[in-house]
This record gives structure tokens, sequence and C-alpha cells, in this order.
């Protein structure tokens, strides 16, 4: 599975101004700037480890996720411990901050690879699934901030490997979306208030996830059965019986069954990226979205 995940950079100079990292091959994290105005950025400003650089700690295949945090960038994802001949072969590996420094701040199951965050610019909560191995799905939060963590055990059965997304809908109230067990329906789940089902999305078992929030809306993009990229809009952030219908996505190259997806907001737009079917696990497609 290709991990990306995209945040801004406002400090960076005009057509530099997203940041999207990924985990390469060699378990390192890659950097790329992208141009916040348009899709007509051939990445040109990469960061990636030499071949001859030392083996790293990221998990790959697996997700990526990030968040800002007081102006300062956090990437999530999964990592593990080099092997010790001494010790057992674990079963877990951790849930950490990858840049700007590496800390666990949670475990999970090495099966459990799919992964959101999001902030409020003054605290950081990453989402990951627990469970598996014959036990329910379960979602779990580790916080980097002061918040405290909710409770998010009382969501529907949860699909194996269902991605994840997080956003806020209101000051303090942070918001879940997943992949249902039953019939594949997606779900935006809220602490004891309950999940809604985001329409008739036709999305793809354990398709991946991404939302952004601009203005008083938020936008999902998910992959359908045929590998196309599909959204729903809610028109309200505060009313979650206010998703809309599934809506086309201009983005004609299909994306890989590996790829995850990553959303971002910019210049008033949308901007996905993906790896499209055929494409090299650092190519990366860009497609601006109308908000």
């Amino acid at each position: 599975m290709v991990g990306v995940t995209t945040i801004a950079n406002l400090n960076a100079p005009a057509g530099k101004q997203i940041s999207l990292y990924y985990n390469l091959k060699n378990q390192n994290l890659g950097l790329q700037q992208r141009n916040e105005s348009t899709s007509q950025d051939p990445p040109t400003d990469v960061y990636v480890s030499s071949i001859t650089a030392q083996v790293g700690w990221i998990e790959n295949p697996s997700q990526v996720a990030s968040a800002n945090l007081t102006g300062l960038p956090l990437v999530f994802g999964f990592t593990e411990k080099k092997a010790d001949p001494a010790v057992p072969k674990q079963l877990n590996h951790d849930v950490s901050i990858l840049s700007p420094v590496y800390n666990p701040v949670g475990q999970t199951l090495k099966d459990n690879k799919t992964i959101a965050a999001v902030s409020d610019g003054v605290s950081a909560s990453v989402f990951f699934l627990t469970g598996g191995s014959g036990n329910a799905y379960k979602i779990e939060e580790a916080v980097v901030g002061q918040i405290q963590p909710d409770d998010w055990s009382g969501t529907a059965v949860i699909i194996q490997d269902s991605s994840l997304a997080a956003y806020y809908s209101e000051p303090g109230v942070r918001r879940i979306i997943y992949q249902a067990a039953d019939n594949s329906e997606i779900h935006d789940y809220r602490p004891k208030r309950g999940y809604v089902n985001i329409g008739n999305t036709n999305a793809k078992d354990a398709s991946p996830l991404a939302v952004v929030t601009a203005g008083s809306k938020a936008y999902l993009y998910y992959v359908n059965t045929h590998d196309q990229v599909k959204r729903i809009v809610k028109s309200d952030l505060s009313n979650p019986d206010s998703w809309g219908q599934e809506q086309d996505v201009n983005a004609p190259k299909k994306v890989s069954k590996e790829s995850q997806i990553t959303v971002i907001s910019a210049g008033g737009k949308n901007h996905l990226f993906y790896v499209a079917q055929g494409a090299s696990d650092t190519t990366f497609e860009h497609i601006v979205d109308s908000q």
C-alpha cells in the first residue's frame, strides 16, 4: 500500500505550499512540494533518502496521516522495531509520529495499517484500528496536546482493513468516517451521538477515504467498485444529516489498488493526490476539484 498524506505549508514559496509525504520502499519518508494553485506541477522539489541510506523503521505497506499542530506539521504512521533474536516475535507494531521527530503514541496488531489524523491547531488526534484476528475492530484515538481522547466504541461493525478519515464538524467536536461491514456502507460517527450512513456510495470494500473541510462544508472522497474517485458533500458541517448524493470527480485515471488517497484545501479548491493504476509508487496524480 502506498501511503500518502498532504499538509499546507504557508511559509513555503508560492507554488510550493502543499507538502506531500509518502512512505518509501526502504521504510523511510519521502517529501514532495506541490503547487497550491494548479495541477500542472511536475514535482521538481523531491526529497527522499538515497539508495545507499540506512533502511528505516516505517512499515511499508501501510498508510500515513498528517495534522498541523500549532503551525508544526506532524506526520503519523506505523513503525516496527528492529528484530532482536532474544525477543519473541512481536504481534503489534507502533503508531508513531514520523516527523518532525520519531515518537510512538500507540500500538495495534500488525495487520491494522490504516490511519487518520486531525487537528484543531492546538491539539492533534491520530486514529487507528485495534482488534482483528477474530475480534471485532474498534477505533482508537491517541492525542498530542491538551484534549482527552474520546470513546469511539459505538460504531457499527467495521469492515476489515477499513480506511479512516477524521474532521472537526464544529469547535471541540471530532468526527470519524469509516466503512461498515454491512453492505460496505460509509458511516460518519460522533461519540455518544451515534453514526449516520453517508448515502448510496457504491464504494469498494476497504475503499481509501479522505475528507477535507472548507467553510461550512465537508468533502468526502472515496473509490468505487470500478476504482474511480467519487465524492459526497456535506452541506452543513454541524448537521450530520446534510450529506448529499454521490458526485463525479474529474479524475480520469483509476486509483491503484495499493494507493491511499489524500485531499487538502488550498486556493479555494480541493487538491486530491493518489497513485494511478500502472504508475510508479512515487508518481502521484494531482487533481484539482471545485468546492
